[in-house]
């Protein structure tokens, strides 16, 4: 059998229906759901018009992902709000990829936010520079420096070229802002990065930017399916502390 016993059915049913609930509570009242500010959002506008007083361009790259993953989608939402603002600001964007199958994907972005800024006519600058890592990166490091990008965005899935690449944009005293998933980079980039979105910081990016009722409320869904598992496991361990294993058997069912 697929589930094994009623908690893992229990489970499985939480998951699937805290977030709709939420979703639906939010999209039948259009009340706009409550997220805290993410501070590395906030001061976008800010880095786009700074490079625009300097006569520099803005950067954005989803790192050395050549397909789409969830990081590279939440990316993206950042680089149609990027391209938005730098027209309206009068700056420009220069994008690089590794992955030949995301360029129709950064070009559709960047013409999004052209077209909500009313220049649709404007053509997107994206990049392929190679699908080999260090030579990718040096490409990226050469078009920040050349070019004096002044406001990076590095925002996708992120390896080893996390460091050298923010911080050629940091010796040239640029904005920068990350994101990703990776545990592994952010380290490097909170050295190197004006601002870092750490994890589900990155993730819910896209929902904040767009202030989006059904996103936002199925965010809201999933963190409060959260704190239901939290709360058990808290039950959990006071309950053994106290030679209880309620909650234990309780869950082997």
């Amino acid at each position: 059998m697929l589930l094994k016993n009623i908690s893992q059915l229990i489970v499985m049913m939480l998951a699937m229906l805290t977030p709709y609930i939420y979703l639906r509570k939010y999209q039948k009242s259009q009340i706009m759901p409550k997220i805290r500010d993410l501070p590395a959002l906030k001061v976008i506008p800010e880095m786009i018009g700074r490079a625009a007083e300097m006569g520099a361009k803005c950067f954005w790259s989803p790192g050395i992902r050549k397909d789409v993953d969830a990081r590279v989608i939440c990316g993206l939402s950042i680089l149609e709000t990027v391209s938005e603002l730098a027209v309206q600001k009068g700056s420009s964007v220069v994008s690089a990829t590794a992955g030949p199958v995301l360029m129709p994907l950064i070009e559709d972005a960047m013409i999004t936010g052209f077209t909500n800024s009313g220049q649709p006519q404007l053509k997107p600058d994206v990049r392929f520079l190679t699908d080999q890592q260090f030579a990718y990166c040096a490409g990226i490091m050469g078009i920040i420096e050349r070019e004096n990008c002044q406001a990076n965005f590095f925002t996708g899935g992120w390896a080893d070229e996390a460091l050298p690449i923010s911080a050629a944009g940091n010796a040239i005293g640029a904005m920068q802002i990350a994101g990703d998933t990776n545990m592994y980079q952010l380290p490097y980039f909170v050295c190197t990065c004006d601002y870092v979105m750490i994890a589900e910081e990155f993730l819910v990016s896209g929902a904040v930017l767009s202030q989006d009722i059904e996103l936002l409320g199925g965010i809201i869904g999933s963190d409060v399916l959260k704190y239901i598992l939290i709360a058990v496991a808290i039950l959990g361990i006071v309950g053994a502390s106290i030679g209880s294993d309620f909650i234990v058997q309780l869950l082997s069912y």
